[in-house]
């Protein structure tokens, strides 16, 4: 499956790609909000992806994980992950990392709103979450940016640098979905 734009190009992570996830991910500031301390290992990453790889499989048409691309070249630049759920609330979640050398440029934003419509126009999706660290602001920004709403605070919902820590939820309804027009 593929998923484009004038910029951007979304394909379904393979195994050939691996090799830029952990490049990607050797980037200290990539995770610097998630709950490791440290850059994954190699190792780790492989691991991690080939699980993921795997369930994307096992789960076919529940759980998606999108290259973002940039074009022409077709230069890996991030991924955009997404799961269902609950199956009988439509709801889906939706993740995002991008490489550090390609912040700034709106990459991640657009690769975000390309998945939102897709999950919307073909996944009969009713409600996409979204969760982010209360300490990164650019993640949070990009979900308001893409017409996510913060609908709350988990207060100490994750361990981050052996402290625990908040994090917001945002979320999308369908209706609102097909009322902005940066989606048409």
């Amino acid at each position: 499956m593929e998923i484009k734009s004038e910029r951007l190009i979304l394909k379904e992570l393979k195994q050939k790609d691996l090799v830029f996830m952990y490049k990607m991910a050797s980037e200290p500031l990539v995770y610097f909000y998630d709950e490791d301390e440290e850059p994954p290992s190699e190792e780790q990453i492989y691991e991690k992806y080939n699980k993921k790889i795997s369930k994307m499989k096992e789960n076919a048409g529940k759980h998606f994980i999108f290259l973002i691309n940039l074009l022409p070249e077709e230069v890996p630049i991030g991924e955009v992950h997404i799961q269902l759920n609950w199956e009988e609330h439509r709801e889906w979640e939706i993740g995002y990392v991008l490489h550090t050398n390609y912040w700034g440029n709106g990459y991640a934003s657009e690769a975000v709103k390309l998945v939102l419509k897709h999950i919307f126009e073909n996944l009969n999706a009713h409600r996409v979450v979204g969760f982010c660290n209360a300490n990164n602001k650019k993640s949070s920004n990009l979900m308001e940016r893409v017409g996510m709403n913060r609908d709350g605070l988990l207060r100490e919902g994750i361990l981050w640098h052996k402290e625990w820590c908040d994090e917001f939820v945002y979320s999308i309804l369908e209706r609102e979905f097909l009322s902005l027009s940066k989606f048409k």
